[in-house]
């Protein structure tokens, strides 16, 4: 009986496997040109190119900026999140004092990105936080700076990110 199963399990992943090969012949397979096909070309408008030179800047490594120095926060890597500051601050305060400053934010909560908009030459991205288990909606203004996100904090010094 044991024998009958096995043979059957056998010949069904078997049957599976050839009908998975048959279906997938050049004709169904993109990137393979038939006979008398012309493909087609996108072209690229360069003025919109450098009007708009990222589709999503808010996006960095993976993640959004936002959880981005929020995970360089919650792992101690305050050179990381100095990095991800718009220039106007770096201009304000010694790295020195960045770096300490950086350090004694209250910024370790969950957070997760809900929205965004555009005010000029800034994005303001919308964060649903919990904090102390009470769900805050939190505006964080990032800048474009040498086609990279930079977080332009609303008051650094008192600790204050969002807006």
């Amino acid at each position: 009986m044991k024998r009958q199963i096995n043979i059957l399990a056998f010949a069904f992943i078997g049957i599976t496997i050839l009908s998975s090969c048959h279906s997938n012949t050049l004709e169904n397979k993109p990137g393979i040109l038939k006979e008398n096909e012309i493909p087609q070309v996108t072209q690229i408008d360069v003025k919109d190119s450098l009007i708009k030179p990222m589709s999503n800047p808010v996006m960095m490594k993976g993640s959004n900026i936002g959880c981005l120095f929020n995970a360089y926060y919650r792992t101690g890597q305050t050179l990381k999140m100095l990095e991800l500051l718009d220039a106007n601050t770096k201009q304000n305060f010694s790295p020195l004092k960045l770096n300490n400053l950086l350090q004694k934010l209250d910024y370790g909560f969950d957070m997760k990105l809900s929205g965004m908009k555009v005010e000029g030459t800034y994005k303001i991205l919308n964060y649903t936080c919990l904090i102390q288990q009470t769900k805050v909606i939190k505006q964080l203004k990032v800048k474009i700076e040498n086609d990279t996100a930079r977080i332009c904090p609303k008051n650094l010094a008192q600790g204050i990110i969002f807006q």
